[in-house]
């Protein structure tokens, strides 16, 4: 899941955050002097991680140039796919 969320306490085990759903997390990589941040979390628990806009970005063009390559998309696209490649345009 993504979700973007805000630091509220410290603990030895790293950042105790709250996504915008309301979530409570654990994420040992959240940056100083950061208040919000996008978050990648299993629906099953800890710990969140701290994901980069651009990063995902990145990924998502990767997976569009290899799905393409390989012929596993049809030539209709599928409305998700569309998504996709507008997200990653400009990489």
């Amino acid at each position: 899941m993504l979700a973007l969320a805000i630091s509220f306490d410290q603990t030895t085990r790293g950042q105790i955050i709250e996504t915008n759903d309301g979530a409570e997390l654990v994420a040992k990589n959240w940056p100083q002097d950061s208040e919000t941040q996008l978050v990648a979390f299993s629906s099953r628990g800890n710990p969140a991680d701290v994901v980069y806009p651009a990063e995902v970005a990145e990924d998502i063009a990767r997976l569009l140039r290899l799905t393409k390559q390989h012929g596993l998309i049809s030539e209709r696209k599928p409305g998700w796919f569309k998504r996709l490649e507008h997200y990653a345009s400009d990489l």
